[in-house]
């Protein structure tokens, strides 16, 4: 938060990439995305009108994903999503 008021700026768009969740074969922990969106929410809950939260999403599990995205954006509140479109090769 200080370096948003410190640089002046109104508010950020946080996110948090799967690349940073990912283990060593780029697989994405099954719980460790719904428990990010949910801090997600409430850090945003937490700086209102600073912060504005995106989704994380792991694209490539299907179904899972598309739940996961409607929970984040309708429950949580989040603003949108933030999407790997490659993995690997």
């Amino acid at each position: 938060m200080a370096s948003i008021e410190t640089a002046g700026i109104a508010a950020r768009v946080i996110n948090t990439p799967t690349a940073f969740i990912e283990d060593a074969d780029g697989n994405v922990p099954p719980d460790a995305v719904q428990r990010i969106n949910d801090q997600m929410a409430e850090l945003v809950i937490k700086f209102p009108g600073k912060l504005y939260g995106f989704a994380t999403v792991d694209a490539f599990s299907g179904d899972a994903a598309a739940r996961e995205l409607t929970r984040a954006v309708r429950e949580l509140g989040l603003r949108g999503v933030f999407l790997e479109s490659a993995r690997r090769d």
